[in-house]
């Protein structure tokens, strides 16, 4: 028996000594779930249930008499009855929604389109410092982060093209239905834990820095620091993944869950409908071996409107696509129906998952002549990206790419990529 069941017993049995109602009263105020622990233990008493409605009449007999001394028998009914008092309050409190100051969330701020959706199917965007607990987020654009924090200190980023739910109950609880996610969280209370749920699987923990990418049928979780409980939703079988670890799970498996070594990504990369790895594909495969490029929905946030944009290439959050070192070069060959100068886009995070930027380079069309079918040939050095707004002004050698594409912004003019990879410097 715990030491809080003992003193709930002992509470129950009246039998509390002088020095325990003093360390129950202190356990009681320590922590909300202390208070649900001891109103769920009583809710299960039926004796006790009598003895409430005995006890607080008792004690209303005998609020206008002199006070003894604190070891009488009286004196421990009117700390009976303080108790039963504040678990009344307590009862109401548990059973009517409530805010709890642990679940309030803080948006810190997104480089794309964030709204939330209420409870009640009410959508709107969010500003950063707005405050809420409940209700379903929409992260959108390539390349984007939104950030999000709790009083506690603990924190959340998810990518854009990202769903996270977050819910009431006890400690924190998310729902990512697909998305990358990173949370660095802050110790937690045992009975509070932050949880975490996707398609597949449900994480626990009370305190670490880990990543998770959710699709429909599978999920990779990482942990960078700490420890968490994972569990398997098909077959209720828990894992617990220390740091430095990652674990997969596949809804279609019953394979046991273990943990895997970490592989650093290759630092080249060739795109093709064959190429390993789960791949998002900005653009559509023609004939087998031509990416064309497909509109994707953009927002403007500084002149607050949706544009779409033609982008053909790939994307892949987490852990990434490929490792861009100093020397890396970015070959492309490419057709368009008509001149006009194109893009190249890079999202870079560390190994971690932090944020290292977005960066972009311009092909200029007169340096690029096309050959008699059309197509034309660029190779772009990466120290010739420059960064956009909140990313820094060079690129870091070691840091992922997560996305990259060619792009013709607004206009359409028929983007077709025939090759796009990524060059080491011996190539």
């Amino acid at each position: 028996m715990t030491r809080s069941e003992s003193l709930i017993t002992n509470y129950i049995e009246d039998s509390l000594t002088d020095e325990e109602v003093v360390e129950f009263e202190a356990w009681l105020k320590e922590d909300a779930a202390n208070m649900k622990e001891f109103v769920t233990a009583l809710a299960r008493d039926e004796q006790l249930r009598r003895t409430v409605s005995t006890s607080v009449s008792q004690a209303t007999a005998n609020a206008s008499r002199p006070t003894v001394n604190k070891g009488s028998h009286r004196s421990r009914s009117v700390l009976r009855w303080m108790l039963t008092a504040s678990m009344i309050v307590a009862v109401s409190w548990f059973l009517m929604p409530n805010e709890n100051s642990a679940s309030i969330v803080t948006f810190e701020g997104g480089s794309g389109s964030v709204s939330l959706q209420s409870d009640e199917g009410v959508e709107s965007g969010l500003e950063s410092g707005e405050t809420f607990t409940t209700g379903t987020l929409q992260v959108g654009g390539d390349g984007t982060r939104a950030r999000f924090s709790y009083e506690d200190g603990s924190r959340v980023s998810v990518a854009g093209g990202a769903e996270l739910e977050f819910t009431r109950g006890s400690g924190k609880r998310l729902t990512l239905n697909r998305g990358t996610l990173a949370a660095n969280v802050s110790p937690q209370s045992k009975r509070q834990p932050l949880v975490l749920r996707t398609p597949t699987a449900e994480a626990t923990t009370l305190g670490t820095s880990f990543i998770v990418d959710a699709e429909d049928a599978d999920l990779l979780i990482r942990v960078n620091k700490g420890k968490l409980k994972l569990r398997r939703l098909s077959d209720n079988q828990t894992f617990l993944v220390a740091q430095n670890q990652q674990v997969q799970t596949d809804s279609a498996t019953s394979e046991p869950l273990q943990a895997e070594k970490i592989e650093p990504l290759p630092s080249t990369w060739k795109a093709s409908p064959k190429t390993k790895g789960k791949l998002k594909w900005r653009g559509d495969w023609m004939n087998g071996d031509i990416l064309k490029a497909a509109p994707q929905k953009i927002f403007l946030k500084k002149l607050g409107v949706h544009e779409s944009h033609y982008h053909a290439g790939a994307r892949n959050d987490f852990p990434g696509i490929v490792t861009l070192e100093e020397n890396t070069k970015i070959r492309i060959r490419y057709r368009i129906n008509r001149p006009i100068n194109i893009g190249l886009f890079i999202s870079t995070h560390s190994p971690t998952w932090n944020y290292t930027g977005n960066f972009q380079a311009y092909i200029q069309e007169t340096l690029t002549p096309p050959d008699a079918e059309g197509w034309r040939t660029a190779t772009v050095a990466l120290d010739t990206f420059h960064p956009l707004p909140g990313s820094p002004k060079k690129l870091t050698p070691g840091s992922v790419a997560a996305t990259i594409f060619a792009t013709t912004y607004a206009d359409d003019v028929g983007l077709e990529v025939a090759e796009l990879e990524v060059l080491a410097d011996s190539e």
